[in-house]
Formats: structure tokens, C-alpha cells, sequence
């Protein structure tokens, strides 16, 4: 991977930068975790956090609790469209 995309890790670094000033300390910390265990749940937390941010949503940092609730409802989401799509 010597080979890396300048513009992928400019924006890596954008979103890093966002969220450190949307999260607590703790829940960074989180979502680092998350980030190396999980890629695609990373993403889309990020996206939804920032667009929440954007949109005016959040009013102070968000707590590790928030983020663990906000983890727990994409996982319930993602479990109920998959026995949606079975079960078709």
C-alpha cells in the first residue's frame, strides 16, 4: 500500500478534524476503535454525525453514550433489512 490517494487522506483528515470538535474525548476514542474493526460502520457514523452537525442537530459534543445508541440503532437497522430481504 505504498500507494496511497493524497486526496482520500486529505479527506480522512478533514473528517478526523470534524468530528474530534463534534465528540468527547471518549467517544473519539470510540469511534478510532470503530474505525479499525469496522471500515463501513466508521464510515457511515461519520456521515451521519457530520450531516447531523450540518443540519444543526448537535448542540454540544456528543457523548460516548450518544454514540453507543446511535451504533446500536445502524446495527438494529442493518439486522431488520436483512431479514426484510430473506424473508422476501
Amino acid at each position: 500500500m505504498a500507494d496511497k490517494n493524497p486526496e482520500k487522506e486529505n479527506e480522512d483528515a478533514k473528517v478526523k478534524t470534524i468530528l474530534k470538535s463534534l465528540l468527547e474525548q471518549d467517544a473519539y476514542d470510540r469511534m478510532a476503535n470503530i474505525r479499525i474493526s469496522s471500515p463501513e460502520l466508521y464510515s457511515k457514523l461519520a456521515s451521519i454525525i457530520i450531516s447531523l452537525a450540518q443540519r444543526g442537530q448537535v448542540k454540544k459534543k456528543i457523548t460516548e453514550e450518544q454514540l453507543k445508541l446511535l451504533v446500536s440503532q445502524i446495527l438494529s437497522q442493518k439486522r431488520e433489512g436483512s431479514i426484510m430481504r430473506i424473508t422476501k
